[in-house]
């Protein structure tokens, strides 16, 4: 509603200029028009003309000078008083030959751009109709002309006192409607402006929209997976300690029968001892799984815990032991020296969990995974090299975008290695990645070195 208030008070502030600039002109050339009329209405005896439409080009200059305080619909109502006038006056006197008669196109012509095309129009009929009725007057011997009509149709200095009234008059008309073009066009330039600028401003509102709303699915799907992780480590953490206890009851009968034979030696046998080695090498395997699942599924957020990575990695490679289905080889190079770092045990076990596990996929039937480590006195680098398919050099640098994948839908989320990036830098890790199609992915991670005393 504002907006089309504003509209309409631009259209009367220019309807009101159009007519402040009529009455400035039709002042300005009424006089000229009036001392020009005035050697006429002497040589052809018209006085009484003369100085009615004197007193009419009063009354124009008179609004002329209180134009900024009269209302546009006063000045109207004057102005076309005053022509009314003065063309009935005109009409009495001289009848067709009456300069006024221009008023008839001018009039209208005017008031098309301050009111409606019907009140335009409307003036028109009137003014004409005024105009055939004098004519009727005159035809039916009612009015008689007071002035010799052969006299001025062939006096020159007529004609040029004609011509010049309607020259002036023409201009007026056509300077009121040049500058009404040029207004429209400045208007209409501001206009386009607004509108290119109202097409700009919502453009980068649908852009901030669109952004908005792709943070927020964002964002709702990352809470999605988060809650999936939350649930899958409290469902890890279920299962790891559901699985302590039977084997600690293997543990608790491995050591009875140690203890039994140790004090029995003749009932010892090679095939019994191998059997008890068989047992105790998959009780050591499990608890290591187990010991692996307990770590994966730390809940809490504390920065504060001394991490070993060498035993990560392990734990790790462990869990994953059966995507690796025989097929694919873990060289293990780790640094003679202990690899601490402080941070979060359960979030770094995430870390290489995704890390191992993009290498085992990139892998499609056979290949080797690398794990090398180097510690020194403020740096721990782990170096994770694969032997599978490579990542494309234009794909590279989105890799750890958050929702980047290249899997098909369904096979993944494409949070992992943008997780991997979040939980790095919570540790002050930097993670950098090198690879060429066919040839494989290499990943280095530096960590800050953790002194433990």
């Amino acid at each position: 509603m504002s907006d089309k208030n504003s509209i309409n008070d631009e259209i009367y502030e220019l309807q009101n200029q159009v007519v402040n600039t009529g009455l400035i002109l039709f002042s300005g050339v009424g006089i000229v028009i009036q001392i020009v009329s005035y050697f006429r209405d002497v040589q052809f005896d018209v006085g009484q003309a003369f100085i009615i439409q004197s007193v009419s080009l009063l009354g124009i200059i008179g609004i002329t000078i209180l134009r900024q305080k009269l209302s546009l619909n006063t000045k109207i109502v004057v102005l076309f008083a005053v022509v009314l006038l003065t063309l009935i006056t005109g009409l009495s006197n001289l009848g067709y030959l009456a300069n006024a008669t221009v008023y008839i196109t001018v009039l209208p012509f005017i008031l098309s751009f301050i009111r409606s095309y019907r009140q335009a129009f409307s003036s028109l009929l009137l003014l004409t109709g005024i105009f055939i009725t004098f004519g009727f007057l005159y035809t039916s011997g009612t009015l008689t002309y007071s002035i010799d009509v052969e006299g001025v149709v062939t006096s020159l200095k007529a004609w040029v006192l004609y011509a010049t009234i309607l020259f002036f008059t023409s201009w007026v008309t056509l300077y009121i409607g040049h500058r009404f073009k040029e207004k429209l066009k400045e208007n209409y330039s501001e206009l386009k402006q607004y509108k290119d600028n109202l097409e700009q401003m919502v453009g980068k509102k649908t852009a901030d929209l669109e952004k908005t709303l792709s943070e927020l699915k964002n964002t709702q799907d990352q809470l999605v997976y988060n809650e999936k992780l939350a649930s899958l480590g409290i469902l890890t953490s279920g299962v790891a300690h559901e699985l302590n206890n039977p084997l600690n009851f293997i543990q608790g009968g491995l050591t009875g029968i140690s203890e039994f034979f140790e004090d029995n030696p003749q009932l010892k046998d090679e095939e019994l001892e191998f059997y008890l080695h068989s047992i105790e090498t998959g009780f050591d395997r499990s608890k290591t799984i187990v010991s692996g699942l307990s770590q994966f599924s730390e809940q809490s957020d504390d920065m504060h815990d001394v991490c070993d990575l060498h035993l990560i990695i392990k734990n790790c490679v462990v869990i994953l032991n059966q995507k690796l289905d025989d097929k694919i080889t873990v060289n293990k190079m780790f640094s003679l020296s202990p690899a601490f770092v402080k941070g979060n045990n359960g979030k770094l076990h995430q870390v290489f969990l995704n890390i191992l596990t993009n290498s085992i996929q990139a892998i499609p039937e056979s290949g080797t995974i690398d794990i090398e480590t180097n510690v020194d006195d403020q740096v721990i680098a782990v170096n994770i090299k694969d032997s599978g398919i490579g990542i494309s050099k234009d794909i590279l640098p989105k890799i750890s975008e958050p929702f980047f994948t290249t899997r098909s839908p369904g096979e993944g989320t494409g949070l992992g290695l943008s997780i991997v990036f979040k939980i790095l830098s919570e540790h002050n890790a930097i993670i950098t990645y090198n690879s060429n199609e066919s040839s494989g992915t290499e990943v280095n991670i530096e960590f800050e070195a953790f002194s433990v005393t």
